[in-house]
């Protein structure tokens, strides 16, 4: 995390919206942590992304950034990628009797959306799964070579439960790649 900040600043330039994607980033990773460990995204941090988005609105405005385009765009980008998250989402739990995305991963893809519009809020959408899911094959290779390797030391269980699946580091992750991928139009 420490190397974030210059990457960013080198790629997105000193800019508001360099420190607003920082600070996020930070928050995302306080909420990988205890979603990690408690399997619960905290109100929080959607509440402290929340505010540093307004705080960035509210500051950018007298600087010329004009709300009348900023807001549709985050309004559409937030509900243009929670919908159609809760709709699979709600498909997949039925299909295979499973639960599906948590409500703190969808406020996490409302608030995604709110600072990177529909467009590269759909990338961080998608890269946030495809990390999701190398995540969890390097959990489940982790977990059968420690049971095949315990030789009767330990449970062999993992320390998840059954069902449950921290997506937090992903769109951490997701959102970072994202920014450094995509640079200032990412923001814009």
């Amino acid at each position: 995390m420490g190397l974030l900040l210059p990457l960013l600043v080198a790629r997105l330039g000193p800019s508001l919206a360099c420190v607003q994607v920082a600070l996020l980033a930070f928050v995302l990773y306080w909420a990988s942590v205890v979603d990690v460990l408690v399997r619960r995204i905290p109100d929080l941090a959607i509440m402290a992304a929340l505010a540093i988005w307004v705080a960035g609105l509210v500051i950018s405005w007298p600087l010329g950034r004009p709300l009348g385009w900023e807001l549709p765009r985050a309004v559409v980008g937030s509900f243009g990628i929670v919908v159609p998250a809760l709709l699979a989402s709600l498909f997949v739990s039925r299909a295979s009797g499973r639960p599906g995305l948590g409500g703190g991963d969808l406020k996490l893809f409302l608030v995604v959306g709110l600072y990177f519009g529909l467009h590269w809020g759909a990338a961080v959408v998608v890269t946030s799964c495809l990390l999701g899911l190398l995540q969890e094959m390097l959990r489940v290779v982790w977990e059968r070579s420690r049971v095949s390797g315990a030789s009767g030391h330990g449970s062999g269980r993992s320390p998840w439960e059954p069902g449950t699946f921290p997506l937090c580091p992903a769109v951490s992750c997701a959102t970072v790649i994202v920014a450094l991928v995509g640079g200032a139009e990412v923001l814009s």
